[in-house]
């Protein structure tokens, strides 16, 4: 086998590394993720990696194909854009390619997994630097600020999540135990910090669903298993006292419902609901919840009922469904990761965001056959 890791799966890698470069310093974070992402695409084909006259359509691509196709055209039928609709269609398009190129070599994985771990756990030290800069009131859900630019904490929690999933599967197979150790520590500080209750949420059930494929995985004995129970429990009763005395604010964020304190998510959902039964099927377009109310619906998969009906929810919905039916067979710390990033979705509106699309596109672009022997971080 070829150990040589191609030139478009590089620029991917790339991209993959500049998911949370968004600076707005002469829009270079927009700028460097498109220009890498067109990269990734125009290789794919200039190196022969990809053929037009023998363009391979497996089904995940064909539900793309799709997805983008009606989506775009619900859009059109809306009669505005938003402002992310070439971000949009060049993600799905590099995912689109990518699994037109077969499935990932060894050394490709192992190259991507690098690459997204280390960039994470370096965004998650920036995160944790700019939260410290803030000095003593412990509540940054709206002041994370990285390479100059606001990002959202919501957002920013899927790699960080998805990271400690590959991080603690590490740990727990004993590869380079002491650096993972720290760099999972890292990871967790950094999503506590985001005072996001999708964050955390996703955070317990990937790591619990980790841990019981390690468990299943080796045949550990039933006793064992129960004490590995009985010590997630004790461990997350003792890290909720403490945040909630050490860090008020954000554990009221994560806890407390309601307009007043800016997690008022059920009236949201209540107007996307509003606007998906003006148009079932259709939907008002991407970008509709924003125009129309001001306001995202901070849900996924209501923003994808209200804005692309009933089709473009089902569409993606098969998609998401195969490629965790896929994850599953291949490698579950990868069905464990997509599994927390789908359930992070469910608290914002992700359609368009490079962090979703960039672990999409990794996932999608699995082989089939069996699982590897990974990259010890």
């Amino acid at each position: 086998m070829d150990n040589k890791v191609r030139t478009p799966i590089i620029w991917f890698g790339i991209f993959m590394a500049l998911m949370l470069f968004q600076t707005s310093y002469m829009r270079l974070g927009t700028v460097t993720a498109l220009v890498t992402l067109m990269l990734a695409i125009f290789t794919a084909f200039s190196s022969g990696g990809v053929s037009f006259k023998l363009f391979y359509l497996p089904r995940e691509s064909k539900i793309l194909i799709l997805f983008l196709t009606f989506t775009l055209f619900s859009t059109l039928f809306s009669g505005s854009f938003p402002s992310y609709i070439l971000r949009y269609i060049a993600q799905i398009l590099l995912c689109i390619v990518l699994l037109a190129m077969y499935s990932l070599e060894k050394p490709e994985e192992n190259f991507l997994r690098f690459v997204f771990t280390v960039s994470t756990v370096i965004y998650a030290l920036l995160t944790i630097w700019s939260c410290y800069q803030l000095g003593t009131t412990r509540y940054y859900h709206d002041s994370i600020v990285l390479f100059n630019t606001k990002l959202d904490p919501n957002f920013i929690g899927i790699p960080f999540v998805s990271a400690s999933v590959l991080i603690l599967d590490n740990i727990l197979e004993g590869k380079k135990r002491l650096i993972n150790l720290v760099c999972y520590v890292i990871l967790t500080i950094a999503i506590v910090y985001t005072a996001s209750r999708g964050n955390m949420l996703s955070l317990l059930i990937s790591n619990i669903l980790v841990l019981s494929v390690y468990l299943q995985k080796n045949k550990v004995s039933i006793v064992t298993k129960i004490i590995w129970v009985m010590l997630i429990v004790v461990a997350v009763v003792y890290l909720s006292k403490y945040l909630a005395s050490n860090y008020t604010l954000q554990w009221e964020r994560m806890t407390v419902f309601g307009e007043e304190n800016d997690n008022g998510r059920i009236e949201l959902w209540n107007r996307a609901f509003n606007a998906w039964r003006q148009s079932p099927v259709l939907g008002k377009g991407l970008g509709a919840m924003t125009r129309i109310y001001g306001k995202a619906s901070h849900n996924t998969y209501i923003q994808l009922l209200s804005e692309t009906g009933v089709i473009g929810f089902m569409l993606f919905s098969m998609f998401s469904m195969r490629l965790l039916a896929k994850t599953f067979r291949v490698n579950k710390t990868y069905f464990c990761i997509l599994t927390g990033c789908l359930l992070q979705i469910m608290f914002l509106d992700a359609i368009d965001n490079r962090c979703l699309w960039v672990i999409l596109c990794w996932l999608s672009s699995m082989p089939e056959q069996r699982e590897w022997d990974y990259y010890e971080v």
